[in-house]
């Protein structure tokens, strides 16, 4: 009976030390992942002033710095980089991709049978996150699609692969509808009245700027014919009395370029006589700000791509984990909110193809030379 309970007084005693190792390990795996979160933090804020126009994380950092410890190295991995903007705050826009790439890494190692890992990059430009897709350095990119009809003349290769979706039903897979506007009181009635007055356009290289452009040249108007213009993420405003005649100067200070707010608040204040906008803010605010409605059009949706020359398998199994996805959770934080993703292919492309002529008049010049000076060598 006593070397039973001293059996048993070991067995504890044992058991009591392999817990407290057990306990002392998953504290210091949690203290080193803590310290992995937070250097990953500082450095992602610092991304705008590094030298660097990138800024990678490994899945694995990824994994850490989303609460859930990495999965153990395993043989045989594939690898892919997707390639995003970092837009503001480079941190946020870790996180919220952060679920999607989860999931995207569960699908392609359910279907490859390989394990597989999906890394991100962080480009401080798009436009050197095109070129580096073009160079082959990174697999995935997501792009608006005035980019990728723009990309696609660099490289034929590129592949599209799927759309983001906002909402449900056929329209959704164009995107969000968007509305020239001005206020009462401008003198403004339709498109064409824009003429001699002034305008602000969306980002520099939005297909929300595309499509206004497209608007603004089938009613007849070029930039010259305005009396000066701005877009709205960048501080300068534009006057032009010729193509080749083109005056700048500081604009006065406008909101969060990233907020739907901005554009209607400039035109409600006078900043700008007319401009664009979502359609659901527009609506919003229309009557009590007595807001007048001139074109409504349908904006284009991002979608994501492929480089040119990724194994074909990598591509087809890349779109399907993502046409299949439909969690909510997964879904809404990633950029745009989208509610679902929709196979796509070059020729859904063919109206924003066919509008760069209208761009290109807009610009006051040919599609070969407007298509040469927005090329992914400039800034985005």
């Amino acid at each position: 009976m006593a070397s039973l309970i001293a059996g048993l007084l070991m067995g504890m005693a044992l058991t009591l030390i392999l817990l407290a190792k057990t306990r002392e390990e998953k504290a210091r795996k949690s203290i080193a992942l803590a310290i992995l979160r937070t250097e990953t933090a500082r450095q992602l804020q610092e991304i705008w002033t590094s030298p660097s126009p990138f800024f990678t994380i490994k899945s694995e950092t990824l994994s850490a710095m989303a609460g859930k410890e990495p999965a153990r190295l395993r043989g045989g991995e594939e690898r892919f980089t997707v390639a995003f903007a970092a837009e503001g705050n480079p941190l946020d826009r870790a996180m919220r991709a952060a679920p999607l790439l989860e999931h995207v890494e569960r699908g392609l190692s359910a279907l490859a049978r390989t394990p597989t890992r999906v890394d991100l990059r962080l480009y401080k430009s798009q436009g050197q996150a095109v070129l580096d897709l073009i160079r082959g350095e990174v697999d995935f990119m997501q792009m608006n699609a005035r980019e990728y009809v723009r990309t696609k003349m660099q490289d034929p290769d590129v592949q599209p692969l799927v759309r983001l979706v906002r909402t449900r039903g056929p329209a959704a897979l164009r995107g969000e509808a968007a509305v020239i506007f001005t206020r009462q009181g401008t003198a403004i009635e339709t498109v064409s009245d824009i003429r001699g007055k002034s305008f602000l356009f969306g980002a520099v290289d939005s297909t929300l700027t595309f499509w206004t452009k497209a608007c603004l040249a089938e009613a007849g108007i070029r930039a010259w014919d305005l009396d000066k213009y701005r877009y709205v993420d960048v501080q300068e405003e534009l006057s032009r009395s010729h193509p080749s005649d083109l005056a700048r100067r500081e604009g006065p200070v406008l909101g969060n370029p990233f907020s739907e707010m901005t554009p209607v608040e400039a035109v409600v204040n006078g900043t700008y006589d007319a401009g664009v906008a979502t359609e659901r803010r527009f609506l919003q605010l229309a009557a009590r700000e007595k807001l007048v409605l001139l074109r409504r059009f349908q904006n284009t949706g991002n979608l994501l791509v492929a480089r040119g020359r990724l194994p074909p398998h990598a591509a087809d199994r890349f779109r399907q984990t993502l046409t299949n996805l439909k969690d909510p959770e997964i879904l809404q934080p990633f950029t745009d909110n989208p509610s679902a993703f929709a196979p796509c292919a070059d020729e859904d492309f063919a109206e924003t193809r066919g509008k760069l002529a209208a761009e290109s008049l807009f610009d006051g010049g040919s599609v070969r030379d407007n298509s040469r000076s927005n090329s992914p060598t400039n800034s985005y």
